[in-house]
């Protein structure tokens, strides 16, 4: 298991905008799917930080689902994993 913390989404590219989704699902033979944030529109050189945290069980998959656009896009994703299922302690 994983906790996901943050995810940080880079358009590098110096002059076209990009879009993307993010969409979590488990690992199956049909998988559910569910769209975390839809049609994200991202400016030529701009970042957005997204603070998901969110839990992650083994075989869950997060994706970034990039539109046919020029946007090229860096993704950085922060998060710990959970050795013992029930998250950090204080």
């Amino acid at each position: 298991q994983s906790l996901v913390a943050r995810v940080f989404v880079c358009n590098t590219n110096a002059s076209n905008t990009g879009e993307f989704d993010i969409t979590v699902s488990n690992f199956a033979a049909a998988p559910v799917v569910t769209t975390l944030y839809k049609a994200v529109s991202l400016s030529p050189k701009m970042t957005v930080e997204f603070s998901v945290n969110l839990t992650l069980k083994a075989g869950d998959i997060l994706n970034l689902v990039f539109a046919a656009s020029s946007g090229v896009f860096d993704v950085t994703i922060f998060g710990i994993e959970m050795v013992t299922g029930v998250g950090p302690r204080g």
